[in-house]
């Protein structure tokens, strides 16, 4: 059965991202798709200048019919996964697409996750690096590392996608309907896999790039804050019942 999607918001956290912006923004919105897109831009008060970027480019460039930009700026409050539910709570689309500024993630995949949304068999799409045909360039062997333990840490949670710490992914709006998340640290999927319930999940590959500008945001904090977010889910999910699997 298909479901009609007359609405995309694309989430797009920020911070310190003045290089990449408004080339990502001039990429979305020239995005084929039969529905209406809104770009939501978050931007933890970016001292680089990255709203008034945002601010100038919306009052200068005339938005095709269907698409808009809309800027979220949060002060005093840090942190990948509360932006991304900040950008939801104030997003409209009926299908939200979450995704890095840094060009890391291809524009140029979104039509295709959505397009898998229309199936009413999947609520949740995730681009997965670890699928054949995905991967990953430019990154250090440090990171490399990190990130498979990372995953692996994960697999405590019973989440059986191939790519769990994926920020790159695409979901219908109602997963989400009602339900509690801490937002501690830099990885809102994982909750999203372990919290929302009767989550039906396609897997899509890619090829994560490094950042064409600006540096990365990943730091020791980071990885604490990881780590606390797993000890958090752990003790959830043995309350509950098992989190939900792949398709």
């Amino acid at each position: 059965m298909l479901r009609k999607i007359d609405s995309v918001s694309i989430i797009v956290p920020t911070f310190n991202e003045a290089e990449n912006i408004s080339d990502l923004l001039d990429a979305l919105l020239a995005l084929p798709g039969d529905y209406s897109t809104e770009v939501v831009v978050v931007d933890d008060n970016s001292p680089d200048g990255t709203s008034s970027i945002v601010e100038k480019y919306v009052a200068g460039h005339a938005m095709r019919p269907g698409r808009t930009v809309r800027l979220h700026t949060r002060v005093g409050e840090r942190g990948l996964s509360s932006a991304v539910l900040a950008g939801v709570a104030d997003s409209s689309g009926k299908v939200i697409v979450v995704m890095d500024a840094d060009f890391s993630h291809p524009p140029d995949l979104i039509p295709k996750m959505v397009d898998i949304l229309r199936d009413d068999q999947y609520n949740l799409v995730v681009a997965s690096r670890h699928l054949e045909g995905g991967g990953t360039k430019g990154w250090s062997l440090r990171r490399e590392v990190t990130s498979g333990g990372a995953t692996r840490l994960a697999r405590l949670l019973g989440v059986k996608v191939t790519d769990p710490m994926s920020g790159f992914f695409a979901f219908d709006r109602s997963i989400v309907d009602g339900v509690k998340f801490d937002a501690l640290g830099y990885k809102i999927l994982l909750e999203i896999l372990v919290r929302c319930h009767d989550v039906r999940v396609k897997e899509v590959p890619f090829t994560f790039l490094d950042r064409r500008a600006g540096k990365s945001k990943y730091d020791t904090g980071v990885t604490i804050d990881y780590v606390k977010s797993v000890w958090k889910l752990y003790r959830y999910r043995h309350r509950r019942k098992p989190a939900s699997g792949v398709k």
